[in-house]
């Protein structure tokens, strides 16, 4: 187990432990990003969780290195672990996506969509719009379905949705 998986460690997946000491560790040292990244693979949900987190703290600070693992990204966005998809939502836009992974991504978050999580339908909400930036052609689809996210909606994703769709439509 590597020095970075055991300070994700825990058994309280309410918390996100020292994930933020390791996003400074990472930050001064961007080697560190690769074992970092590893721990998504791990088996334990918390320290899956904690390096999610982690990593998209990084990549806000650092966007560039997430791009090498654009493809990685695409396929582990099939996980069901919820606090996972919240983070890989956040992380859509820095993954210097083509046009054709906007399809790969559009896809998983629709997906996502369906969850229960309000915190995931609202991000991704946000990355579906951050996806019309490099395929303008979903704009159209895209506000569709935050216009249907809407109906019977938490106050954070009607503020959301309200926000995305006025900027979607250039108001």
């Amino acid at each position: 187990m590597s020095k970075i998986m055991k300070r994700l460690g825990g058994k309280d997946r309410r918390s996100i432990g020292k994930s933020d000491k390791i996003v400074s560790l990472v930050v001064k040292n961007e080697k560190l990003f690769d074992e970092l990244f590893n721990c998504l693979y791990s088996y334990n949900e918390v320290i899956r969780m904690r390096a999610a987190d982690a990593i998209q703290k990084v990549v806000a600070l650092k966007p560039d290195l997430i791009k090498k693992y654009k493809d990685e990204v695409l396929k582990i966005a099939k996980i069901d672990q919820q606090e996972v998809r919240w983070h890989i939502a956040q992380m859509i836009q820095h993954l210097g996506l083509t046009t054709s992974d906007t399809k790969i991504a559009y896809k998983f978050l629709i997906k996502y969509l369906k969850d229960d999580s309000k915190i995931l339908k609202t991000f991704s909400m946000q990355a579906l719009a951050d996806l019309t930036d490099i395929e303008p052609s979903l704009k159209h689809k895209v506000i569709k379905i935050i216009e249907s996210q809407l109906k019977n909606a938490s106050p954070a994703i009607l503020s959301r949705g309200n926000k995305l769709i006025k900027k979607l439509k250039g108001k």
